[in-house]
């Protein structure tokens, strides 16, 4: 953190600023990482050839690669999926993430509902903020830069979900038949409105 907040990360900033036109205020922490195995590791030694499930992104694979794990680049949601089939023998997490349930189990029941209502207020407005947003940035883009903005009709959009249809069903059959039930549910109710 010290790096992040010091003169690189100011530095950093300045660039991020000027090169995208994107103001970037700080810096979370998101934690400290974890790689939770099933065999002990104490050495670099110890790593090589342990298979580790690493986020998909190439500054962590380089990481881990460079000490000697057999990376595994998988989304987080596949982890007890992997683990559980020997995809993979350890990951790479936060220890927060490993108790993140249990804090939230014992939270008093009316606090969790007062988050809950609040986050689905709050991605209410968000929703309709952005749709706002959305179209004013396409009125400037065509207005002050001279950019065509174009959509996919309504039947391109048909096609675009027909062409997905079959990749849907497979990775919902994939996960349960249950999940599968439920994309049937969904495309049926998009298809009758």
């Amino acid at each position: 953190m010290n790096v992040l907040n010091g003169q690189v990360g100011d530095w950093l900033k300045e660039k991020v600023l000027k090169n995208t036109n994107t103001g970037w205020m700080g810096y979370l922490m998101c934690y400290f990482r974890w790689m939770n195995t099933s065999t002990k590791i104490s050495t670099l030694e110890d790593c090589q050839n342990v298979l580790i499930r690493v986020p998909t992104t190439q500054i962590t694979i380089d990481t881990f690669d460079k000490m000697g794990f057999s990376t595994v680049p998988l989304p987080f949601s596949d982890i007890y999926t992997a683990m559980s089939t020997g995809v993979v023998n350890g990951v790479e997490t936060s220890g927060e993430s490993i108790y993140n349930q249990d804090f939230w189990n014992g939270l008093p029941e009316v606090y969790r509902q007062i988050m809950m209502d609040a986050m689905k207020d709050m991605l209410a407005e968000e929703w309709t903020a952005s749709e706002s947003k959305e179209e004013s940035f396409s009125d400037l883009l065509a207005s002050e830069k001279e950019v065509t903005v174009t959509e996919f009709s309504e039947e391109a959009m048909k096609e675009i979900q027909e062409a997905f249809t079959d990749y849907w069903y497979d990775k919902a059959k994939a996960i349960s038949e249950e999940t599968s039930d439920m994309l049937t549910w969904e495309i049926d109710v998009v298809n009758n409105n």
